[in-house]
């Protein structure tokens, strides 16, 4: 013949323990996605494919006399260091 089953029986001090643990997990999950959050407004339009710069830079007016280069690319013809050294300032 079987006899029913008796809970487990928790000790409170093993019950408390594991509720700290679960509330210093918590805590720690809170820090994580506040500086997720923070990271995440920190790259602001990055992200979305919008300018790296910053907005002091993009506030700054292009002068109307500024032209692009023209870039040739990389053809393999010759040296990539002199190359590389042509685009230098």
């Amino acid at each position: 013949m079987r006899t029913p089953l008796e809970p487990d029986v928790v000790s409170s001090d093993s019950t408390n323990s594991v509720r700290e643990q679960l509330r210093q997990v918590n805590q720690r999950l809170n820090e994580v996605q506040r500086d997720f959050v923070r990271s995440k407004e920190e790259v602001g339009e990055t992200t979305k494919g919008g300018s790296p710069f910053a907005p002091e830079i993009l506030d700054k007016p292009i002068p109307s006399s500024f032209r692009l280069s023209t870039l040739e690319p990389y053809d393999g013809s010759i040296d990539p260091t002199e190359h590389v050294a042509a685009f230098r300032a």
